[in-house]
């Protein structure tokens, strides 16, 4: 479905509720993480991953503590980097954080936000061996410089920024904690073996490695 219309208002979005609003902006993060580490990543969608991230790492941290009208001028931020997020997808793909994600929501009826919170750290320390490069992007989205030739170093530093900013906002940390029932790792992995973002994940993908990316995230 395409809408017609999109409105961005700061003003009635500062009256969702936490607990939806703070994940939320971590699925938006995720959004530029994967599309800039996809195979299917372009100019254009570089260009919207890398100025959201820049919106995303200024507005997200202060949702904890911003109030009154300051609230609504910080989420107007989230909110239009939350859209060139969507712009990214909208013209690439993403990978296997989100076909996790999918499954997650579609056959548990688990939090999307949640588990995006959840699994996204833990997708991008399996794809730093095969996209580091890919990886140092969202380091420099985030606002980080590192010299030529750091690019480990500067996926390390993304993946903790993630981490660091799922902590500050008070997300749940592993699957168990939004409430996915124990011993589900098969039929994720089927799900997602199944899933089309998982084709274009910058690694290559096998069930067992699905599996084992369930497993840890658990507890």
């Amino acid at each position: 479905l395409t809408p017609r219309i999109v409105v961005l208002d700061g003003d009635f979005a500062a009256t969702t509720p936490d607990a939806i609003l703070r994940p939320s902006a971590m699925n938006a993060v995720h959004h530029c993480v994967e599309a800039l580490a996809s195979k299917g990543h372009q100019p254009v969608t570089d260009a919207f991953a890398l100025r959201a991230l820049r919106l995303l790492a200024s507005a997200v941290p202060q949702l904890p503590t911003a109030d009154g009208n300051g609230r609504a001028d910080v989420i107007q931020v989230a909110l239009d980097a939350a859209a060139l997020s969507g712009m990214t997808y909208g013209n690439s793909w993403l990978g296997l954080g989100h076909a996790i994600c999918h499954s997650l929501g579609g056959r548990y009826g688990l939090s999307h936000a949640e588990a995006n919170a959840v699994i996204m750290p833990i997708t991008m320390r399996f794809n730093a061996s095969a996209a580091s490069d890919r990886l140092a992007l969202v380091a420099q989205g985030l606002g980080a410089t590192f010299p030529a030739g750091s690019e480990d170093a500067a996926a390390s530093f993304a993946i903790t920024f993630v981490e660091d900013l799922a902590r500050k906002l008070g997300l749940p940390a592993t699957l168990a904690e939004i409430g996915l029932p124990e011993g589900q790792e098969e039929a994720i992995a089927a799900d997602a073996m199944a899933d089309p973002q998982t084709f274009w994940n910058p690694r290559t993908v096998t069930r067992d490695d699905v599996v084992e990316i369930v497993r840890s995230a658990y507890r």
